[in-house]
């Protein structure tokens, strides 16, 4: 691990990062460790987010959780949840069919792994920033939010939804100090 940059600092914050052992959620972690934060890792894929945790300069926790589903925090990710100072919504899915040929399935389960899941894990996280009157949330659009492009029109919607989700967490909770924002990269090869 590289030595931790000395531009900012996260000592003494909590950070949880969703869709974390690969890709752009690692590249957070590793950036957010170097800088000194406490880190909450959910990933569906236990191997490599073990083998992260393990990396990190950190204190690191994972937790296993798929989240194209229903999300219930089991007791030790909720504490975390709502210890969080930054919540990084980054779990996602590219689900390719033109919409001819989107089940509504395909089109259920797109908008579990990009929304639904992510406002229960938010939940809890909010209500202990909202009590400590400070946090950030970040959550991962995509430029196909607004340039949809074939054959994506499940992920195109649920990418649509992050960003009205962002603009509504933002003016909800905005007053109590909590700072919502969006990226909204373009493609970049994740794996």
């Amino acid at each position: 691990m590289a030595a931790r940059p000395t531009s900012f600092s996260l000592d003494g914050r909590c950070a949880v990062i969703t869709g974390a052992a690969q890709g752009i959620g690692r590249a957070i972690a590793e950036l957010f460790s170097a800088h000194g934060s406490e880190l909450v890792l959910i990933d569906r894929d236990a191997e490599k987010l073990a083998a992260l945790t393990a990396e990190l300069d950190t204190p690191a926790s994972g937790h296993v959780l798929d989240l194209s589903g229903p999300v219930e925090p089991d007791g030790g990710l909720f504490d975390n949840l709502a210890r969080a100072d930054v919540f990084v919504a980054n779990a996602g899915a590219m689900a390719a069919a033109p919409l001819a040929l989107a089940s509504r399935t395909l089109f259920t389960d797109t908008m579990s792994t990009h929304v639904f899941s992510h406002v229960d894990l938010l939940r809890p996280a909010l209500a202990g920033m909202s009590e400590r009157q400070y946090g950030r949330v970040i959550l991962m659009s995509s430029i196909a939010a607004e340039r949809s492009r074939v054959p994506t029109p499940a992920y195109s919607a649920a990418k649509g939804a992050v960003s009205a989700l962002t603009r509504s967490i933002a003016q909800e909770f905005g007053a109590s100090g909590i700072v919502c924002t969006a990226i909204a990269p373009g493609p970049i090869r994740t794996a």
